[in-house]
């Protein structure tokens, strides 16, 4: 097991420290989901991850930076009584997965787990996506979409909703007297401007967000209530698991090196021993 003491080789490009300042910038080659040990050993046993409602994220302005000022742009009650249908429409049917571009953050491994598997970009962006529902339905899909967050500034939210107000302009009319699925198609684009727009006090995530708008698909519902859809994977799109800084370090590794001894599958995977001397105190 190699041990990786802060930033892959890849990263140090896209990483500037001013200050202490991580300045996030799209991948190159690498994306990461961090969580616990279980949801990792899931993950490569059933070939999955899973989409979560978006209702289920930790951030309490989800989806509103945008549209809560594309709303205010507009004059007549009547638009604006379509635009919040519009919006509570895509929140409701909008499913995410979270990953980061950097594969050994502390804030990460703080917040969202001790162990983190990383998948090769551009084959998760541009590989053909399999979205399974609670109907065991496949959707082979192009309604899936890998796309990086965008910080928002106040600045930089009055210019989005600006260019968003134009695109509600054009499919106000789509929405309303178009076909089922050009309204599908619109709200899908829609969804994903608002679902990459996050508060500026998220950046050092440097969050890619899998995104899938919900289309004459049935989620299932988890143990405690939460909707979710499953998008399989391929062994071989595994590319690295980093055992994280916790109390479980040694646990973990060794769980995960006996997992690939017995599944020859992931034999390619590189594993990773992070070195940051964090303690997680409980």
């Amino acid at each position: 097991m190699k041990q990786i003491d802060t930033f892959f080789p890849e990263e140090f490009s896209r990483v500037s420290l001013n200050n202490n300042y991580i300045t996030p910038t799209n991948p190159q080659n690498y994306i990461y989901h961090y969580t616990n040990i279980s949801c990792i050993l899931s993950i490569l046993r059933n070939r999955e991850i899973w989409l979560m409602d978006q209702s289920t994220l930790n951030d309490s302005a989800e989806g509103t930076l945008l549209s809560n000022k594309v709303i205010e742009m507009f004059a007549t009650k009547k638009d604006k009584n379509i635009l919040s249908q519009m919006f509570d429409i895509i929140k409701t049917n909008t499913f995410v997965s979270s990953f980061s571009t950097f594969g050994n953050l502390l804030s990460q491994w703080r917040c969202y787990g001790d162990i983190s598997i990383g998948f090769q970009f551009h084959e998760m962006k541009y590989n053909s996506h399999m979205i399974e529902d609670s109907k065991q339905t496949n959707h082979l899909t192009s309604g899936f979409q890998f796309s990086p967050c965008q910080y928002a500034t106040t600045r930089i939210i009055e210019e989005e909703a600006i260019a968003l107000k134009k695109y509600f302009k054009q499919y106000l009319r789509t929405f309303k007297n178009e076909d089922n699925r050009g309204q599908q198609h619109a709200l899908l684009t829609i969804g994903q401007w608002l679902f990459t727009t996050k508060h500026a006090g998220f950046f050092e995530e440097s969050e890619i967000r899998g995104l899938y708008y919900l289309y004459q698909c049935s989620p299932f519902t988890s143990p405690t209530g939460k909707n979710y859809l499953k998008y399989k994977i391929a062994p071989e799109m595994v590319k690295r698991i980093t055992v994280g800084p916790s109390t479980n370090h040694s646990d973990n590794a060794q769980q995960i090196t006996d997992y690939i001894s017995d599944n020859p599958e992931y034999n390619h995977l590189e594993i990773y021993e992070s070195t940051i001397p964090y303690i997680d105190k409980v």
